[in-house]
């Protein structure tokens, strides 16, 4: 299926601890095999890109890293192996670099697909343009619904952006034509929770969402994000 219920470590606040792209996933060193399998196959990452890690010793990888399929983002609190290993693992063909700035949970203050990165509003300059440079986008500062971690508050692939039921209309309109999907919409995870992402693992193929999401909610995700008959 193209949109599977999941757990990690007890909770259902999976996109925490995952992040995913187009090209690579990256999840904890110690989850099952099982869960390894489970993105392999929901999001057609091959077995070999979906990469065992921590940052700085963390498992909340889904927090404090951010990605598309041309980079990857780095808090300045990774530990020098960390990095190395995930730049060998990635490959040349993707960008990853470590992100100059005091902020570290660069996955819930960076919202970002192939095409274009909304940003945490407090981002310094020379940040804002590295991070446009690693990740080859166009790059605004910005709130969603009066949210500043605009990376956990909404979820976006290059189809289908999700945002948090307080949206406004306006909203709704000038992040879908920034971010050039087809549909975006306001929506929820694991039973009415309004943070996104930190229930929610998806990409061009697939979608993990929390094992409490509602199937109301499942099929407003396959949707949403152009998942229907992947």
């Amino acid at each position: 299926m193209a949109v599977e219920r999941a757990s990690l470590y007890g909770t259902s606040n999976i996109g925490v601890f995952v992040v995913a792209t187009n090209e690579y996933a990256l999840v904890p060193r110690d989850v099952p095999p099982k869960f390894v399998e489970s993105i392999s196959q929901t999001l057609g990452i091959d077995h070999e890109h979906v990469i065992r890690c921590s940052i700085d010793g963390s498992r909340i990888i889904g927090a404090l890293v951010a990605g598309n399929s041309r980079g990857l983002l780095l808090p300045k609190t990774i530990m020098p192996s960390e990095a190395l290993m995930l730049k060998k693992a990635l490959g040349a063909e993707i960008a990853v670099d470590v992100l100059p700035t005091k902020y570290t949970a660069l996955g819930n203050l960076i919202l970002v697909n192939d095409r274009a990165a909304l940003v945490f509003r407090n981002f310094e300059k020379r940040v804002i343009q590295r991070l446009a440079d690693v990740l080859d986008v166009e790059v605004s500062i910005g709130r969603i619904a009066d949210i500043d971690v605009v990376g956990s508050a909404a979820a976006v692939n290059n189809k289908g952006l999700m945002l948090p039921p307080q949206a406004s209309a306006n909203e709704i309109k000038s992040l879908s034509n920034y971010f050039k999907v087809q549909v975006a919409d306001v929506g929820t995870i694991n039973r009415g929770k309004p943070f996104i992402r930190a229930g929610l693992v998806v990409n061009d193929k697939g979608a993990l969402a929390g094992d409490e999401t509602t199937g109301p909610e499942l099929v407003h995700i396959e949707q949403i994000f152009g998942l229907t008959g992947v």
